[in-house]
C-alpha cells in the first residue's frame, strides 16, 4: 500500500497486466531484459569454451561477465526502443496486436476448417466426428476399413481427453479454494484485486486507491482489535494465574507458621518439663538434707535408749476434779415470753472439761492422752502431721 500512496502522490497511475504478457507489454522486458540475458548467454558460453570447463566461475569472473553484458544491453537506443516496440510512446495499440495470431474456427463450416492446416483448438466430440466423416468420404474404398479404424481410435482419444478435461478442471477449483483457506497475511490483492477473476488485467485508479485505503485501515483496526482483546485476554490469564500463586504461597505460609507454632510450643512445654524435673530433684537432695539431722537425732536417742535399758517407763494417770458447777442452757427468747404462754425448758447439757484419760511419761518424753467427748467415728486415723498438735 505504501507503493501505491507513493505512485498517488506523484500522479503515476498503476497497471496490472495479465499473466504471460509481459514478455510483449513491458519496456524492460522487451529491450533492456532480453538482450541482457542474451548477451550475458553469450559471454558466459565464450568463457565456458575457453575455460574447457576445468575452472569453476567466482564472483570475480561473473562481475566481469555480467559487467560486459550490462554495457552492452542498457544503452539509450535500447530504451528508447522499449517503449516504441511495446506501443506505449507513442501509443500504438497495433504494434503489439500485430504479433499475436489470431485464430478463428468456425463450428458450422468445416469445409473452412479443412483449408487450415492449423489443429483445432479443444475440439468437441460433435466436432471431431464430422472432421472424420467428412475425410473418409473422401478417401477410397481400399481404405475404409483403416479409416473406420481410426474414427474409432479418435473417438476414445476424444472422450479420454473429455474426462481429463474435466478432471483437471475440478482439482484446478480444489487448489483455488485451498489455497484462499491457507492464506495468512493480507496481500495487495486482497484490497484492490478483482476476486472473480484475478487473471485479468487491473487499472489501480484513483477511485480504487481510495477504497483500498479505506478497507485497509478497516482490516487494521479489526486486527489491532482482536491483538487488544488477545492482549486484555492474556493479562486476565496472568492475573489469575498470579492469584493462584499467592494463595498457595499464602497456605504454605499459614502451615509454615502453625508448624512453627507447634515446634515452639513444644520446645516450651519440653523446657518446663525439664525445669520441674530439675525443681523435684533440687526440692528431693533439700528434703534429704533436712532428713538427715532428724534420722541423726534419733539414731542418737535410740543409741542413748539402748545405754539406759534398766530404765522403766512410768504410767500416771491423772484425773482432775470438776471446779465449776454444772451450766443450765437457756435461749435466747427465754425473755420474751408472757404469763399466758408457758416456756418451753429445752434439755440441759453439761460442759465438761476436757480431762486427760492416760499420761506416760519417760526419761525421753511425756505423753498426754485426752479422752474425746464426741461420737466416735470408725476407720477414723489421726494424721501424722498433726502429731505436734492439740485437737480441741
Amino acid at each position: 500500500m505504501d507503493f501505491l500512496d507513493w505512485c498517488d502522490a506523484h500522479r503515476i497511475i498503476v497497471a496490472v497486466f495479465p499473466p504471460h504478457s509481459t514478455h510483449r507489454l513491458q519496456p524492460l522486458d522487451v529491450s533492456l531484459f532480453g538482450p541482457l540475458s542474451t548477451a550475458y548467454t553469450n559471454r558466459l558460453v565464450q568463457w565456458t569454451s575457453k575455460t574447457q570447463g576445468l575452472t569453476g566461475l567466482s564472483k570475480r569472473e561473473f562481475w566481469v561477465l555480467f559487467w560486459g553484458a550490462l554495457e552492452a544491453a542498457f544503452t539509450p537506443e535500447n530504451i528508447a526502443s522499449g517503449w516504441r516496440r511495446t506501443g506505449l510512446k507513442p501509443f500504438d495499440p497495433d504494434v503489439v496486436l500485430s504479433q499475436v495470431s489470431k485464430n478463428t474456427d468456425d463450428d458450422s463450416d468445416v469445409e473452412s476448417g479443412l483449408d487450415d492446416s492449423i489443429a483445432l483448438q479443444e475440439p468437441t466430440a460433435r466436432e471431431l466426428r464430422r472432421l472424420v466423416d467428412h475425410v473418409v468420404k473422401q478417401s477410397s474404398v481400399s481404405s475404409d476399413t483403416g479409416a473406420r479404424k481410426l474414427k474409432r481410435t479418435l473417438e476414445s482419444l476424444q472422450a479420454e481427453v473429455e474426462l481429463l478435461r474435466h478432471e483437471n478442471q475440478g482439482l484446478r477449483e480444489t487448489i483455488i479454494r485451498e489455497k484462499q483457506r491457507r492464506q495468512r497475511g493480507k496481500a495487495l490483492k486482497d484490497y484492490i484485486f478483482d476476486r472473480v477473476d484475478p487473471n485479468s488485467a487491473q487499472v489501480f485508479s484513483p477511485q480504487k486507491i481510495a477504497q483500498a485505503r479505506q478497507k485497509k485501515i478497516e482490516m487494521e483496526a479489526q486486527k489491532e482489535e482482536e491483538v487488544l482483546q488477545k492482549r486484555t485476554e492474556k493479562a486476565l490469564r496472568q492475573k489469575r494465574v498470579e492469584e493462584q500463586k499467592q494463595l498457595v504461597l499464602e497456605r504454605k505460609r499459614q502451615r509454615e507458621e502453625k508448624k512453627e507454632r507447634k515446634r515452639r510450643e513444644k520446645e516450651t512445654k519440653q523446657l518446663e518439663r525439664e525445669a520441674n524435673r530439675q525443681l523435684r530433684i533440687e526440692m528431693k537432695k533439700q528434703n534429704q538434707r533436712s532428713i538427715q539431722p532428724k534420722h541423726q537425732a534419733r539414731q542418737n536417742g535410740s543409741d542413748g535408749l539402748e545405754e539406759n535399758v534398766g530404765i522403766q517407763d512410768e504410767i500416771i494417770v491423772v484425773l482432775p476434779t470438776v471446779t465449776q458447777p454444772p451450766v443450765l442452757f437457756k435461749p435466747p427468747n427465754e425473755a420474751l415470753s408472757t404469763p399466758n404462754t408457758k416456756a418451753s425448758t429445752p434439755p440441759s447439757h453439761k460442759t465438761r472439761p476436757k480431762r486427760p484419760s492416760l499420761v506416760v511419761e519417760s526419761g525421753r518424753e511425756v505423753v498426754v492422752a485426752y479422752r474425746d467427748s464426741g461420737r466416735s467415728q470408725r476407720n477414723r486415723k489421726r494424721p501424722r502431721w498433726l502429731d505436734d498438735f492439740e485437737v480441741n
